[in-house]
């Protein structure tokens, strides 16, 4: 799943919106109300994923056209050149690619859309990311807890994701801190509690987070007005700059 560097503290309070991020907070806020899922907690998730100051509001919001490809983030303008630039980066051989609001990584959630269409469609994106949270808040008892395993259940991993939506969370107060099973250096994660078919999406998520950890430098995204061309994984320190695009940095 993609990490941005920084971003606004989830709780600040929000004018109107006119630009696409108003897409995946209004979805957002629509899933956690029908979903029973803490308020703004699936929102300070998703500022973690894909944030980034929508041009229009001057506001940093989650961005409904954002792709992480095999480490490399991108913000598009619009959902076609997203969609184009995930069937590009497929058909070089690339398989692990987040994408949208909560960036859904397609392949370990391989029924989770019926189409690229669905998969960038704000509200079946983020309904579908609150049921894999509710999914995990089941097997952790810990909003905090899920938090952590919607990025990896391996605590060493998890845990410090947690703590950058945490810092964000307006609700943090109220649903405790991260739980001690969920911290820890055990690269192994739980998987006992969660059903079958999220049991097998979670160890693959861990299995890949353990390999970019060891292969892979993230990078923040950056901003690209067309479907790049496919592009290999990048040693660490390397950097790419998109032609007319502009480097996400923190602050």
């Amino acid at each position: 799943m993609l990490l941005v560097p920084s971003f606004e503290a989830a709780s600040q309070p929000a004018p109107p919106l006119l630009g696409p991020g108003n897409l995946c907070l209004t979805a957002i806020e629509a899933a956690e109300r029908g979903s029973g899922i803490p308020a703004q907690l699936l929102r300070s998730i998703a500022l973690v994923e894909s944030g980034r100051v929508d041009p229009i509001s001057g506001r940093r919001v989650p961005w409904p056209w954002t792709i992480n490809a095999a480490g490399a983030g991108y913000y598009f303008e619009n959902k076609d050149e997203a969609i184009a630039a995930v069937r590009r980066f497929q058909a070089s051989g690339i398989r692990s690619i987040d994408v949208g609001c909560a960036q859904v990584n397609l392949q370990h959630h391989p029924t989770a859309f019926p189409s690229l269409d669905a998969a960038f469609d704000p509200q079946i994106n983020v309904t579908y990311a609150a049921r894999f949270l509710n999914a995990l808040y089941q097997t952790t008892g810990s909003w905090p807890g899920a938090a952590a395993g919607y990025h990896s259940m391996a605590r060493g991993i998890g845990s410090a994701y947690a703590e950058r939506v945490l810092a964000i969370w307006p609700g943090r107060s109220q649903y405790g801190v991260l739980p001690a099973a969920s911290r820890g250096p055990n690269p192994v994660g739980d998987y006992s509690n969660l059903t079958p078919a999220f049991a097998r999406i979670a160890r693959r998520i861990d299995e890949d987070r353990a390999l970019q950890t060891r292969t892979v430098a993230l990078r923040a995204p950056v901003w690209i007005n067309r479907p790049p061309a496919p592009i290999p994984v990048l040693p660490p320190g390397s950097r790419r700059f998109a032609q007319r695009g502009q480097q996400v940095r923190p602050g």
